[in-house]
């Protein structure tokens, strides 16, 4: 089982994140390979959008020349533990669902995709990869869906998923709280990959104060572990 993470190099933080991330992977001895890119030279759309857009070339290559199951990810993660166990549930695709009650109104969270290798796992992250083309070229149809969405690779996930019964079958649906801790953070610690977004990224880098114990506990966790770097 492979790891891969790609970090984007707009944001001064992202370095940062990526390093605590790849100590966090080592410590759980997860094989863990890091893809930075530049979106600034990269004109056609905002930066954002750029970067989330051209990660899927990272990841079509890693799973042109690579076998068995990847974990594809963005680097504002820590891994607490060994996430291989997902892929006893997972079949095809694994995509991780919120199941804490939070502000946010995205149902699901695309920080974290859990791929087999198998046929259909590959024709579902290619077609994946073809319609968020066609988002970032057809900026309209990305509206639509980037303002309950959000960003482009959740937008464009979204339009997979209601365009294609198939691809709805491939879904194994994971629970955020325990494959991809987002906010409101509750129960980090016993989650196999924690997500760094957010809100969580001002507590951490900002000194902005935590909305409850578990940012505060994981704010030192994370400050702590790039102490030891």
């Amino acid at each position: 089982m492979k790891v891969q993470s790609v970090y984007f190099g707009e944001d001064p933080h992202w370095q940062r994140m990526a390093d605590v991330y790849r100590a966090s992977l080592q410590a759980n001895r997860r094989a863990h390979a890091v893809t930075e890119i530049y979106p600034h030279s990269l004109k056609e759309r905002e930066e954002g959008v750029c970067a989330n857009h051209y990660k899927f070339d990272v990841w079509e290559d890693l799973r042109a020349v690579n076998y068995g199951p990847i974990i594809f990810t963005d680097a504002d993660m820590i891994c607490m533990r060994d996430p291989s166990g997902a892929f006893d549930k997972v079949e095809h695709i694994g995509i991780t669902i919120r199941d804490i009650l939070c502000a946010s109104s995205v149902p699901f969270n695309a920080g974290v995709i859990y791929t087999q290798d198998t046929p259909e796992a590959r024709r579902f992250m290619t077609e994946w990869a073809h319609i968020d083309a066609q988002m970032f070229q057809k900026e309209g149809l990305h509206h639509a869906y980037r303002k309950r969405y959000g960003g482009m690779n959740q937008a464009s996930l979204r339009c997979l998923l209601e365009r294609n019964e198939w691809a709805r079958e491939l879904v194994t649906w994971l629970p955020c709280s325990t494959w991809n801790n987002v906010e409101p953070w509750i129960g980090w610690e016993d989650a196999a990959f924690v997500h760094i977004k957010g809100y969580m990224r001002d507590v951490i880098f900002k000194g902005s104060p935590p909305q409850n114990e578990a940012q505060k506990t994981l704010a030192e966790y994370w400050h702590e572990m790039e102490s030891k770097i």
